[in-house]
């Protein structure tokens, strides 16, 4: 197959996943590479940059754009936000200018507080990233490429593929030989005109996991090495083809890449890599013992791999990662569905802001350790929006309407009857009377779209191992004690302001 006929390919193939994918490519910017960079991206404190976003004819001047950003960039480098769930990930986000990097800084202050040697704290923060990378970012790796090997063929498929290589239980194996892989790029590319050459060699990697896990190193390399044989320059000449939309990404400040670009890339290396297997099959039958995969090719199919006939059996203690988010879910899943959300939602909070200003403070109004606004949201996309389920977007998109109403209303019953606010975004980037703000909106859309393709099926799948019986037990107990809750905090709400109680412990 030709380059133009692989491109064809990876192009169809993605017009009948976009949204899917879509949200896969997401999450593993966010996770494998630091995610979006948001240095040129902060619109606070508007009252500081109203004046840059004002659009005249000049606008359009590339260099006033560039100009214009950079501006945005430098003003948002000096806000420094004391207050709020955010404040420490925007500062450490804003100084590194990425995700990923502003969870390890932020990790790195948290274990700061740690009565322990600097030297202690510096290997445990290694040892923290070190972990990050080989055994959750390499392995995130493997699992994107098993997605887009699997839509080759299948027009159904589910998102937790990229959990692939924990399901089928070869954690240690995959992120053995990614690491090795890492290490001699590395090495190689001390030599600078070796890296060139070996980062083509051992391109295929990744992909060769995905298909069989339970290959060995020297096979692994080996293999690589073989398919990219006569195919280093095909492959070069692909990138170059597509280099264009590498331009476009910086132009576009990487939104193209995240909307198409990097979804289109995984599926062409995908249909490259298609291409190369099936031609050493053709040749040589001992490949066979490597491609062992033999479901993933063949004539296009309108429903899921069959996972039941892989030829890695996975454990059936395994079974709960199957995730179908059109489960009907029952009033007691729904139940704990609330308080296991609320909760989640009370330890978010208390954490960050134990992170931020050093010391616990009881988040919210009522004295139980949850926050119903995150219960009620969560029920509420499940419920409401049930018949979105199958269009992303339309479900993003009504998740950040329908959790603004939840949480302005709320906010506007506590201050009319309560005279008090438990939360105010007044100088937050487009508030609407410090009850809602558009950064706390989009966040609510993302997650609304992440627990129902993923946390509701996954906790659903969990619950199902309790008994009916024993789910009704706790289910009702919980709704007991949060009306006893609910009336106690309407007639006397939690006012505290917080305690040193975590700043001891870590004296």
């Amino acid at each position: 197959m030709d380059s133009k006929k692989i491109r064809k390919k990876a192009k169809k193939t993605i017009k009948n996943y976009y949204w899917s994918s879509l949200i896969v490519s997401f999450i593993v910017l966010i996770v494998v590479n630091g995610g979006y960079n948001y240095r040129t991206f902060i619109e606070r404190p508007i009252k500081d940059i109203n004046h840059v976003l004002i659009l005249d004819s000049n606008l359009f001047n590339y260099d006033k754009i560039e100009k214009t950003f950079n501006s945005i960039g430098e003003k948002a480098k000096s806000y420094h936000p004391t207050k709020g769930v955010l404040s420490i990930f925007f500062n450490q986000i804003i100084g590194s200018g990425y995700i990923v990097l502003g969870i390890i800084n932020t990790f790195l202050i948290f274990i700061s507080h740690l009565a322990l040697p600097n030297v202690i704290l510096e290997l445990i923060g290694l040892l923290f990233v070190l972990l990050l990378f080989v055994f959750v970012q390499n392995l995130i790796i493997v699992g994107k490429n098993r997605y887009y090997l699997e839509h080759h063929k299948y027009k159904k498929i589910y998102m937790d593929k990229l959990f692939f290589v924990y399901r089928v239980r070869r954690i240690s194996n995959v992120a053995y030989i990614m690491l090795k892989k890492f290490i001699h790029n590395f090495l190689w590319f001390l030599t600078v005109f070796g890296g060139i050459y070996k980062y083509y060699e051992y391109f295929m990697i990744p992909y060769i996991l995905a298909e069989n896990p339970t290959i060995n190193c020297k096979n692994a390399f080996k293999l690589s090495k073989e398919m990219m044989y006569k195919n280093k320059l095909r492959l070069l000449l692909l990138q170059i083809y597509i280099f264009p939309w590498e331009i476009l990404g910086v132009l576009t400040f990487n939104l193209s890449n995240i909307f198409y670009f990097n979804i289109y890339k995984d599926s062409l290396y995908a249909e490259f890599y298609f291409d190369i297997r099936n031609k050493l099959l053709k040749n040589d039958e001992k490949y066979k013992n490597y491609f062992k995969d033999t479901l993933l090719d063949g004539p296009s199919v309108n429903d899921f791999y069959p996972s039941d006939k892989y030829f890695i059996k996975e454990p059936k203690k395994n079974r709960w990662m199957r995730l179908d988010y059109n489960t009907k879910y029952s009033i007691n899943t729904l139940i704990l569905f609330f308080f296991t959300c609320a909760l989640i939602g009370w330890i978010w909070e208390i954490s960050l802001n134990y992170i931020i200003g050093g010391y616990f403070v009881k988040k919210g109004s009522m004295y139980g350790p949850w926050l119903p606004i995150y219960g009620y949201g969560a029920v509420a996309i499940i419920v409401l929006l049930k018949k979105l389920r199958n269009n992303p977007f339309i479900l993003f998109i009504t998740s950040i309407g329908l959790c603004g109403i939840i949480e302005y209303f709320t906010g506007w019953y506590l201050e009319t009857f309560h005279h008090m606010k438990w939360w105010d975004y007044t100088d937050y980037f487009l508030n609407v009377k410090g009850r809602i703000c558009l950064e706390g909106l989009l966040i609510f859309g993302i997650a609304g779209v992440i627990f129902v393709y993923i946390l509701a099926p996954l906790l659903n799948n969990i619950y199902a191992k309790i008994s009916l019986k024993s789910k009704k037990i706790i289910a009702t107990v919980l709704v007991i004690f949060y009306i006893i809750d609910l009336i106690f905090s309407t007639l006397k709400p939690n006012t505290i302001a917080g305690t040193t109680l975590f700043k001891l412990l870590f004296k």
